[in-house]
This record gives C-alpha cells, structure tokens and sequence, in this order.
C-alpha cells in the first residue's frame, strides 16, 4: 500500500465529520482502492502493516491525540478508536461493511448520515 493511498484524504482532526465525509467520497469516485485495501487485508492477515502505513497512521494519531488534549475534539474515547470508527462509518455501503439497504439507495443521504454521526462522536 503506497503513502499515496493512504494519504490520498487529507485529514483534518478538527474536521473529522469533513474527514469522514471525502473519506466517503473517494471511496464512490474510486471504488476499486477499497477492494485492493480488503484484499490486502485479507492477505496480510496478522502481518504488520508497511512502513508507509504506520507512518501516516501515526501522524493522523498524534494529530487527533492532540486536538483531544487542547479540547476540540471529544476525549471520551481514544484516540486510536476514534479513527477506526471514523473509517468504519465512512466505509458504510460500500460493500465491505454490512449493508441493510441496497447500494442504489439515496448516496447523498447516506454520506450526511456518516457526517452527522461521526460529528456527534467527535463533538466537545
């Protein structure tokens, strides 16, 4: 997995319902990039992730880890779990998550949806 991918988003930790939203679409606009990061997954398994992973992974925690600690961003819960739900949410219809409505539903609606939850989430 190049940095490339997983920089692709610029991430803003005082914007995380922004995050979660071009997280969203840049999984509409480029569908393939969350098949290839399933695939991967499912090949590496308990392997430890590359480099450029760790690093970009690392950088977007210290970042939201600090906008925690200066009271923009909800501390109640960890910063490492913040950004796995934040990534989860905005991975909903895409086919990886279970889905309960099929993916022709209102796409618009659905990425407001991801929005609004991930803002209640993160909001002080």
């Amino acid at each position: 997995m190049a940095t490339a991918s997983v920089d692709a988003v610029p991430f803003d930790p005082l914007d995380l319902p922004g995050y979660a939203g071009r997280l969203f679409d840049s999984y509409e606009t480029g569908p393939e990039l969350v098949g290839l990061a399933a695939w991967y997954q499912l090949e590496r398994g308990n392997d430890e992730l590359p480099p450029s992973a760790v690093d970009s992974l690392t950088s977007k925690l210290t970042q939201l880890e600090q906008a925690q600690h200066d009271g923009h961003v909800n501390p109640a819960i960890p910063a490492r779990q913040l950004l796995s739900l934040v990534v989860h949410l905005s991975l909903a219809g895409t086919g990886v998550t279970p889905v309960l409505e099929p993916r022709d539903t209102d796409r618009q609606a659905e990425r407001e949806a991801i929005v609004e939850a991930v803002r209640l989430i993160s909001a002080r």
